[in-house]
This record gives structure tokens, C-alpha cells and sequence, in this order.
């Protein structure tokens, strides 16, 4: 639940490995999705003309050699189709290559790490980038690294080089005579009018300045990860100096005046921009028979590059982000296997408001973290069989205050 909306969704899921059609290092997984939402034009989709159900079709194939192999390559890629937005997404969340030795590795590639427990957890788009095309079901990502991995005793070191910056995805959009718009339910658009002189609202005509490819992936990074595990404990930490996942917007405003000196119209061009963020993590926990606890404790300290006269720029600030979690495994009765867990999470700071002489109260821009103070229960990791097919089950509630 995000929001005070709801959804009801279904997947299903084709696994070729199970039927023994390709080679062993080819698995080829078909995907049926449908999701409808409650109330999807509610203040929080702002918009009214979003679809209430989305539906998908799509194929991905995972090919890895990983096993046993001194040089080892895996990639993993598919892409689906978007009925309801008759719009297709090409995925590509990894494709790296390994050479390992006794104790260490080296890997150059995208490679989906999940460096902490609460990225996962809470989707937190900080570490990795997300592909958010359902908020519901974020995908977490990979980073494009060059990375020296070093094992000693319960003890693991990774050093890693950034050398391209591939953003995160979310939902396609158009834009028509001046107005962005989407048919998904989770793309929120910028307002089509404000007040900016006076308390008369005016009309806002959009114009999106895509930058060169080249200015987006060109923008390095790095970072150093640590881990120390046993049976019943681990801890993690890392730091990495590199941009923010997420393309923060920003526009000069071109102001068409009507009759008296009264604004007739705006017209604003949308531009995006990269920033960088230092970012430093600490998680430890522990796993004691069927429990296991962690706490997590983020800080993220965003590099500001200030406004630009006659813009509105989005701004991040400064963050705390604490998140707790526990879970409990069943080893007996109907929900064998599955795990009942809680989590709580807390940002403090993060979005800021926009800057430029124009800014509005309200903002023009959707929130870098969707929730600040929520909790969240629920049921996952159930396994049955249905007709001799494998079947997941799981539900969660989520509650942001």
C-alpha cells in the first residue's frame, strides 16, 4: 500500500530450467502480470486520466557459467510489453565478467551487487538503481563496475571503480502540445498550472530537453564495501562517492506576458540533471534459529550544485535513514517455509524544497524517497504446489505516517 491507494495483483511465471528444453546454463522464464488498483486517481497519482489496471507480457533469459568456472561470465536480460501503454521495456539488469582466483575476484560489468539487507527491503534506489515502471514491484539493478573482491577468513573486501552512470527507469511518458502525460498510474506529472506572480493560476506549456547520452553515462564513481559473516552474525558497511540513481529535473522559465503585464503563459523547457552523493552505510544482524534481526543506518550527504537564475530546480538534501527488521521463520503447520516479518523505516531530511525565484509551496517535482516514517508487515517465501506447478506466495502491508 503506498499512499492510502490499494492494489490487487496476480503473477505467473514459466520456468524452462523445470522442463529440460535448453542447455543447463540457459534459463528462460515468461511472464504474465496483471495489476489493478484501487482508487488510482486519488491525490497521490494526481491524475485522473491514469490507467486502473496494468497488464504485461514478457520473457527474460539468465545464461551463466558461474559455477565451478575460473572465468565466468552471466547476463541477464528480457524486456516486456505493456498493454495497457501499447509501450515495450527492454531490460538488461546484468551482464558482467569474472576471473576468480583462490581468494579473490575480479569482475567487470553490470552487476547487481545488493550490498544491504534494508536496499532491498524498503527499494531505497541509494546503493543501485531501480527500474520502478510498478512501484509495487521495484526491480533492483546493477552498477556498471570494475571490482576487486578479496576473501579472508569470514571476512570480505570489495573495492570498485565506476566508470559509467546508468540512471534508473521508471514508467514511459509523451509529451503533446505542452502537457507530459502517461497512462500508468504510477508516473506523477508536473502540474499544468501554478501561481507565480499572483494567486491566478497559470498555464505551464512543457518542452523536454533530453541531454546527450554521452553527458547521462560519462559521470564516474567508486566506492569500498565490507562485510564480516558468521553462522549467527554478520556486519556490513561501505562508503562510494557517486551520482544519485535518480535524474533530478530542472527548467529556466520563460514567462509570456498578456494584457496589463499579466502572465498568459509559461513556458518551461525540462532538463536533466546528475548529481552526486557521498553515501556511507553500517547493517549488522544476526540470524539465532528461526529469527533473524538487522538494523540499518544510512547517511546520505548529496553534492548541491545551487540554482540558476530564472529556474526551478529539484533539490535533495542531507539524510538519516534508519531501518529495522525482523522475521520469523514457520517450521510447522499450513505456512511451512514461509517467514512472517515486520520492518520500520525513518528518513530524516532528504527532499528539499525547489529553489529558483519561482518556486512554489507545493513543488513541481515527485519526491526523491516515496515514504519517511512507515511500517511494514507481511508474509513471503510460501511455497505449494498447484496441479505439480511450484507457487510463491506472499502478501505485505505497508503503512506510512
Amino acid at each position: 500500500m503506498f499512499g492510502g491507494s490499494f492494489a490487487q495483483a496476480f503473477q505467473v511465471e514459466v520456468n524452462q530450467k523445470k522442463l529440460g528444453l535448453l542447455p543447463p546454463d540457459l534459463d528462460v522464464q515468461l511472464d504474465l502480470h496483471h495489476a489493478n488498483y484501487v482508487r488510482s486517481n486519488t491525490e497521490y497519482f494526481r491524475s485522473s486520466d491514469s490507467k486502473s489496471q496494468l497488464s504485461s507480457v514478457g520473457a527474460a533469459f539468465r545464461w551463466s557459467n558461474e559455477k565451478g568456472a575460473r572465468d565466468s561470465y552471466h547476463v541477464d536480460a528480457g524486456g516486456f510489453y505493456s498493454l495497457a501503454e501499447d509501450q515495450f521495456y527492454p531490460r538488461v539488469p546484468e551482464f558482467y565478467f569474472s576471473r576468480e582466483w583462490s581468494d579473490s575476484r575480479l569482475t567487470v560489468g553490470r552487476k547487481d551487487y545488493g550490498w544491504f539487507d534494508a536496499e532491498e527491503t524498503w527499494a531505497l534506489g541509494l546503493w543501485q538503481p531501480r527500474f520502478l515502471w510498478d512501484k509495487l514491484r521495484p526491480k533492483r539493478e546493477g552498477v556498471f563496475v570494475t571490482a576487486y573482491e578479496k576473501e579472508f577468513g569470514n571476512n570480505r573486501l570489495v573495492v570498485y571503480a565506476q566508470p559509467f552512470f546508468i540512471p534508473e527507469f521508471g514508467p514511459g511518458f509523451e509529451e503533446s502540445n505542452g502537457v507530459i502525460s502517461s497512462p500508468s498510474p504510477w508516473f506523477v506529472a508536473p502540474p499544468t498550472s501554478a501561481a507565480i506572480f499572483s494567486a491566478t493560476e497559470t498555464n505551464i506549456k512543457y518542452n523536454i530537453q533530453m541531454p546527450e547520452i554521452i553527458d547521462i553515462v560519462a559521470n564516474p564513481g567508486g566506492g569500498v564495501f565490507y562485510e564480516n559473516r558468521t553462522a549467527q552474525f554478520f556486519f556490513k558497511s561501505g562508503y562510494a562517492y557517486k551520482p544519485i540513481p535518480q535524474l533530478l529535473l530542472g527548467f529556466p522559465l520563460l514567462v509570456k506576458l498578456g494584457s496589463g503585464d499579466s502572465v498568459a503563459e509559461l513556458n518551461v523547457d525540462v532538463t536533466p540533471r546528475v548529481l552526486y552523493h557521498h553515501l556511507v552505510s553500517f547493517e549488522t544482524g544476526s540470524r539465532v534459529g528461526r529469527t533473524s534481526t538487522w538494523v540499518n543506518v544510512t547517511y546520505e550527504s548529496p553534492d548541491r550544485d545551487g540554482s540558476v537564475e530564472n529556474s526551478i530546480t529539484q533539490e535533495t538534501d542531507e539524510a538519516v535513514i534508519v531501518s529495522l527488521y525482523g522475521d520469523y521463520k514457520f517450521g510447522s503447520g499450513w505456512l511451512k517455509g514461509g517467514k512472517l516479518y515486520s520492518s520500520f523505516l525513518h528518513v530524516q531530511g532528504g527532499d528539499a524544497p525547489d529553489e529558483g525565484e519561482f518556486a512554489t509551496e507545493d513543488g513541481f517535482f515527485e519526491d526523491r524517497y516515496w515514504l519517511t516514517n512507515a511500517v511494514s508487515l507481511g508474509v513471503k517465501d510460501k511455497y505449494v504446489r498447484v496441479l505439480g506447478a511450484p507457487l510463491y506466495l506472499g502478501t505485505r502491508f505497508t503503512y506510512d505516517f
